[in-house]
């Protein structure tokens, strides 16, 4: 599987959550289910990263900035919800294609 530098990436032992935001001192994530966000951790360049066990395969989230504005994942692969909703995270090997022009 290729390595996102940014989204949400399922990975074997939970879900990387990346996002560029270098304007934002403090950033977390609200994903569904959780009764509190999660504050994500400051790196380098800008980037806000969080490794977390507590997401799988079809968990929403969404990023909450310092002001408590909700935003979804500019780089989500699905909006189950339209633009504005929460971002879902997505299994990409779930996905059987039926062509062989396209695996």
């Amino acid at each position: 599987m290729h390595d996102m530098p940014f989204g949400a990436q399922l990975l074997s032992d939970g879900v990387r959550f990346r996002l560029w935001a270098p304007a934002c001192e403090v950033l977390q994530i609200a994903i569904e289910g959780l009764p509190n966000a999660v504050k994500m951790h400051a790196q380098a360049g800008g980037w806000h990263e969080l490794m977390t066990r507590q997401a799988h395969a079809g968990s929403r989230y969404r990023f909450t900035l310092s002001d408590g504005t909700h935003i979804p994942d500019p780089a989500s692969r699905f909006q189950p919800d339209d633009v504005h909703g929460p971002s879902e995270v997505i299994d990409p090997t779930h996905y059987r294609w039926t062509t062989k022009a396209c695996r």
